[in-house]
């Protein structure tokens, strides 16, 4: 049993059992909760003036035209994007009452807008008359990338158009997302044929990987209507009293806030990606350096280890010492397969060793690194990281340092591991080894960066741990012989 052994097979047996729960995972059924609309599309023709309202906060920077009240411009300080889509003809907090000639009117109105700054919080109230009535819509814009917003136009349903496209990094969701009781629903822009109306939504809007732009509203529930303008996807939510807009990037704590954390999809490992996040969330506070912070959790996950690579590495001498005994049965019972694996079960207990105890250790690091994998993937709170030579923890390591690392770690694992003398069988267990080291470091080198760090910094731990272990083993012996 070597290095690679164990690692496949702790990572084979992962897939299966993944594999196994994805078939016991229930969709939930949706049918009730979706009506289709006759209309082929609800959308006017909207203007913009030259004139716009600027409100400058700590994180974003907006800009509000007040013809039809609507937004044409939210810029994230941090990350140096626009969620406004230039590309769809439709703006962000549009009204639409489904009464096609009202809301060319309402969307295409002078609204009066007035600003008032209030202990760093901006609010804006903008008022039009549309015959003898008088409509307004309120915006209040909170710091945190949240936005109260209020409208007297009860039954009116707010504009979220699809955001840019060049917010859709990697295999990022880029397309409507609605939760509707505990289902997160993403939908694809190309799979949206007409238009569909979702009932009880807790909220929903539109989301890239990093960012999000949706209408919560709080403690009720909503209907949502999805529709498609050409390529590009929009959706139609009813705010409620109090409701809030979150526009910004995804920073896991503050979607915690307001119940939009599953806004993030980190997969199946989810819960433990979760977990994982918060515990580098707590790391952070203290040490600044993500790359860091990678570092302390791998040394931490291997400190907590230590007892099982112990009593693996004490499994695989104990397989060492059978070998010839095992090849020996192997020669004499090669045409009884069922007698040979009896015979060697009989062996295996004599001395208590496990063929699979190389495994352990491996198999309990898998769900970390499927969480892991996730966390890097999805995280905004990682992306632009930087760590030494890599600008960013979230992407691939563009000198491809670390895989390469990791590829040397692999095949230097494989030499500490008891049982590889000069038989023809371990010959070609070596060469194997150097063909899966080269096949994993192209592997790693796709993954994220601070993932492969992750494994690079617990592999050679791993090797400091077994070149402690067989010193302490060597002792223990001459100890014995003494």
């Amino acid at each position: 049993m070597n290095f690679f052994k164990s690692f496949l097979q702790g990572f084979l047996i992962a897939l299966v059992v993944i594999f196994i729960l994805n078939l016991f995972q229930k969709p939930s059924n949706n049918e009730k909760k979706i009506e289709k609309i006759e209309s082929k599309q609800i959308l006017v023709n909207s203007q913009i003036s030259k004139k716009t309202l600027v409100i400058d906060t700590k994180n974003y920077k907006v800009a509000l035209d007040p013809k039809g009240a609507k937004i044409t411009s939210f810029f994230i300080k941090k990350y140096k994007v626009d969620l406004i889509n230039k590309k769809f003809p439709n703006y962000p907090f549009e009204l639409y009452t489904l009464n096609k000639s009202f809301d060319e009117l309402i969307n295409n109105m002078d609204f009066i807008c007035k600003k008032e700054v209030k202990e760093k919080v901006t609010s804006v109230k903008c008022v039009t008359l549309v015959g003898n009535k008088t409509y307004y819509k309120k915006f209040t814009f909170n710091p945190d990338y949240t936005i109260n917003f209020e409208t007297n136009l009860k039954q009116a349903y707010v504009l979220f158009p699809q955001l840019p496209k060049n917010l859709n990094e990697n295999r990022g969701h880029l397309g409507p997302i609605l939760k509707i009781d505990k289902k997160v629903l993403r939908i694809d822009p190309e799979d949206i044929k007409g238009l569909e109306k979702y009932f009880f939504v807790h909220w929903g809007g539109q989301d890239s990987k990093y960012f999000l732009l949706a209408l919560n509203p709080l403690s009720d529930t909503t209907d949502a209507i999805v529709g498609k303008h050409k390529t590009f996807s929009y959706v139609l939510e009813k705010p409620k009293n109090n409701s809030i807009v979150f526009a910004g990037p995804k920073f896991y704590t503050l979607l915690e806030k307001y119940n939009m954390e599953e806004a993030i999809d980190f997969g199946f490992f989810g819960g433990l990606a979760k977990l994982l996040l918060k515990f580098f969330l707590f790391l952070h506070k203290y040490i600044p350096d993500w790359g860091l912070s990678i570092i302390i959790f791998t040394i931490l996950i291997r400190i907590l280890l230590t007892p099982l690579v112990y009593k693996s590495y004490v499994g695989m001498k104990n397989m060492q010492k059978l070998a010839p005994k095992i090849q020996e049965i192997q020669k004499k019972y090669s045409s009884d397969p069922m007698k040979m694996q009896q015979e060697m079960i009989k062996v295996y207990k004599e001395i208590g060793a496990n063929p699979m105890s190389g495994c352990l250790p491996i198999l309990l690091q898998i769900p970390i690194f499927f969480a892991l994998y996730e966390l890097f993937y999805n995280a905004v709170e990682l992306k632009g990281a930087r760590f030494l030579w890599i600008p960013d923890l979230a992407s691939k390591d563009p000198y491809f340092i670390l895989p390469i690392l990791f590829g040397l770690s692999m095949l230097f694992s494989s030499k500490l591991m008891p049982g590889m003398g000069q038989s023809q069988q371990d010959q070609m267990s070596k060469n194997i080894n150097y063909i899966m080291a080269f096949v994993f470091t192209l592997l790693f080198a796709t993954f994220p960066a601070g993932l492969v760090l992750y494994w690079v910094v617990n592999n050679y731990v791993n090797i400091l741990q077994n070149i402690l272990i067989e010193k302490f083993l060597e002792a223990k012996e001459k100890k014995k012989l003494s």
